[in-house]
């Protein structure tokens, strides 16, 4: 069975599929190019939370369940390739990373306190597609949710694109911060 303390190494051709809430420390590949693929069924959520992993999934992630990232120091997965899963993705603490050309169709993206969500890597900008959206669940300018941008690589919401920024108090300073040298774009009708 996994465990919370698993390194789950994915081999060509293998399938892990997630159909109960299950915590690993890592997701990873065997090797480059291996096809090795995720899906998380309905209602489930499959949870990374290793302390200081990195690790690139160059595959999909299927199914209706959800991803979180719980990881705590320098943890960070990086994203390749289709990711169809279409549960929410809750980015709790460390750092998920779209790399170049990576598809994403995760309707809400929920970004703790001290997380990060990573689109710079991504070499182009993200555009959110109809209905996809983001929440900042951090409290304060101290300890806030990120979104990294890189040159030619921002966040662009679609038009009817929910953005919540929660636990907004002017005293405590903004709870979002966005990053980088490209920019988060509000388009008309965004609320």
């Amino acid at each position: 069975s996994l465990g919370s303390g698993s390194v789950v190494t994915l081999d060509s051709g293998a399938t892990l599929t997630v159909n109960n809430n299950v915590t690993v420390a890592k997701l990873a590949e065997k090797g480059g190019g291996n096809a090795g693929t995720v899906s998380i069924g309905n209602g489930a959520t499959l949870t990374v939370n290793g302390a200081n992993q990195s690790t690139f999934y160059m595959n999909s992630i299927s199914g209706a369940g959800s991803l979180a990232m719980s990881g705590s120091g320098t943890t960070k997965m990086q994203l390749y390739g289709t990711q169809s899963y279409s549960g929410d993705t809750f980015i709790n603490s460390a750092t998920i990373g779209l790399q170049p050309s990576v598809t994403f169709a995760s309707p809400r993206v929920y970004i703790g306190t001290n997380a990060t969500f990573d689109v710079g890597t991504r070499g182009t900008t993200l555009t959110f597609a109809s209905g996809q959206g983001f929440t900042a669940v951090a409290g304060s300018s101290a300890s806030p949710a990120t979104i990294a941008t890189a040159t030619g690589s921002g966040l662009t919401m679609a038009s009817d694109s929910v953005v919540v920024i929660g636990n907004f108090n002017s005293a405590n300073g903004a709870p979002l911060n966005v990053s980088g040298a490209a920019s988060l774009t509000f388009a008309a009708g965004n609320t």
